[in-house]
């Protein structure tokens, strides 16, 4: 679902989520978040950088530390707007 950068993006950007059911445990290490704002005046917790598939659950990494999560298969839905 790529498209070209719209103007003032600098990559193809799409709102999203990313939806975990059934989670049986969770654990979230890292910093302090606080979110940064954006241009659009919306919270930004930064990017996932790793998104893996471990033995057991998910693990994502990036600015915001690191998640473990164990759970059903993800979701992805995204804002095709």
């Amino acid at each position: 679902h790529y498209h070209p950068p719209r103007k003032g993006e600098q990559y193809c950007y799409l709102p999203g989520l990313l939806i975990f059911r059934q989670v049986t445990s969770l654990s979230w290490e890292g910093p302090s978040v606080r979110p940064a704002v954006d241009a659009t005046g919306e919270k930004d917790y930064g990017s996932v950088d790793e998104f893996k598939v471990e033995a057991v659950g998910y693990r994502l990494i990036g600015d915001f530390g690191d998640i473990r999560v164990t759970s059903a298969a993800p979701e992805v839905s995204l804002d095709w707007a």
